[in-house]
């Protein structure tokens, strides 16, 4: 124990297990991030050992040799083992908590807002139950709803006192990363955190409490002076007179590295010649049949062709905002299940091309040529998309499997970001295809976040990665 090729092995509390040997009297117990450079970190009579402080998503060798100095051969080597540690700490995802009150278990116990607090107009989950979000979630099925009206002046806060104080220094943590779900009809403010009372403002783009999507906010924790040994409190704020409105926080988490921007998922509907659809994929025989929690891109057995959409707010984005890159990324569905087929193809080739026309400024998430160009066929740039912004060649379809991911990142998808921001552009919206896909060969991704895709028992959604000046 971990398991041989164990992943996701928690880095607090591990221990190291095995069967010992029948004639073994003490065990060596050997460790290390390089296989042929094993180091011995302990000599045990037990057959468990205390691993030490380990690192956030690694992966570690190790090997037990029995030892009995009265045998003839007194050392038996044993096999080397691997192990892969979690890529990242739940500091809070809100799951937890119930309608409970007298049981201590409700939000607004833990999260302590400003009832009862002169200067604090910060209000943590609902009048009613259920008193957490259930329906804005970015993982799970809470998040945390935040209500702030400085209208009369003051601030709004939220925060949560740890019953044991936490660490954050070890375990190579670099980052707190926290999901911020703002509003466009929230006004004026600006967010910030404390950890420890020092406080952190959050300054990545310019409209981040009008975000109408998940955004990833980063901080570096080595820029924050505090004692990160002894994190006693969080703290999640909104400042400014005048400003009111209401947040959504969610998945909190300390991380191994520090992200140069911020994430976007994708818009988790769009309208459909009308209606309110909750995916993204158009066929070409009938731009109406749009279902699932995937979205579809190849060609079916009646030759049609399937194409899918991406759409991501801009939102939080403003003038005078500038990014630096971008990367969209997808995330593949599990092989076998329904109208997932390969054909006879072995590789593909996928294009990302941003959305021409009204296409998404009109919130329509299909069209065909009598709905929006009728001159240029819908699966041919220059007609409702351009020219790929960017391709993925050669993917490998005897080897991709649930969940691998696939990205697109090239200067000219920055550019064409960027662009949508300078003209003040609440959406961009992507067309990808397969210029290559035969009849009866189709590949899902997944679309919405959190939701289960054709038969895969989890899905990522899509994620618009955008790094910042």
């Amino acid at each position: 124990d971990p398991a041989v090729g164990a992943a996701d092995v928690a880095v607090t509390g591990a221990v190291l297990g095995w069967r010992a040997g029948r004639e073994a009297a003490s065990h060596d117990v050997y460790l290390s991030t390089d296989p042929n450079a094993l180091a011995l970190i302990d000599t045990v009579v037990a057959n468990t050992a205390n691993p030490g402080a380990l690192d956030l998503a690694t992966t570690y060798y190790w090997r037990i040799d029995e030892v009995n100095d009265t045998e003839a051969i007194s050392t038996w080597a044993g096999d080397v083992w691997t192990f892969t540690t979690e890529s990242s700490i739940v500091v809070e995802d809100f799951e937890s908590y119930t309608d409970d009150i007298d049981a201590g278990q409700a939000i607004f116990l833990t999260w302590v807002d400003g009832y009862n607090v002169a200067g604090n107009n910060s209000q943590v989950g609902y009048l009613e139950s259920p008193f957490a979000e259930t329906t804005t979630v970015r993982g799970g099925a809470q998040a945390m709803p935040l209500i702030y009206d400085n209208t009369g002046g003051g601030t709004s806060e939220a925060t949560r006192t740890f019953e044991t104080a936490q660490n954050w220094a070890l375990h190579g943590i670099e980052s707190l990363v926290l999901h911020i779900h703002g509003a466009t009809d929230n006004t004026g403010g600006n967010l910030y955190l404390k950890i420890n009372d020092t406080k952190v403002d959050f300054d990545a783009v310019s409209n981040g409490l009008q975000a109408t999507q998940w955004i990833a906010w980063t901080v570096d924790l080595a820029s924050v002076n505090t004692d990160l040994s002894n994190v006693t409190s969080l703290t999640i704020g909104v400042e400014g007179n005048g400003a009111s409105g209401q947040i959504y926080v969610d998945a909190i988490g300390l991380h191994p590295s520090v992200s140069t921007g911020i994430d976007i998922g994708s818009e988790r509907a769009l309208l459909n010649n009308g209606g309110t659809v909750a995916s993204q994929w158009i066929r070409s025989d009938n731009p109406d049949d749009v279902k699932g929690g995937a979205m579809f891109i190849g060609g079916l057995p009646s030759d049609a062709d399937l194409r899918g959409i991406l759409a991501f707010s801009l939102a939080a984005f403003g003038p005078g905002d500038v990014i630096t890159g971008a990367t969209v990324s997808l995330f593949h569905g599990a092989n076998g299940v329904s109208n997932h087929q390969d054909g006879t193809m072995t590789s593909v080739s996928l294009d990302l091309t941003l959305v021409t026309n009204d296409a998404y400024t009109n919130d329509r998430a299909s069209w065909n040529n009598a709905d929006q160009d009728t001159v240029t066929a819908w699966n041919t740039p220059g007609g409702d998309f351009e020219a790929p912004l960017a391709s993925v060649t050669g993917l490998d379809l005897t080897t991709i499997d649930a969940d691998d991911e696939v990205t697109f990142s090239s200067p000219t998808l920055t550019d064409a970001i960027q662009a949508a921001i300078d003209a003040g552009a609440d959406r961009i919206a992507f067309v990808l295809k397969s210029p290559e896909l035969e009849a009866s060969a189709t590949r899902n991704f997944f679309v919405l976040q959190g939701a289960a895709a054709s038969g895969s028992g989890s899905s990522i959604g899509p994620n618009l990665h955008i790094d910042l000046e």
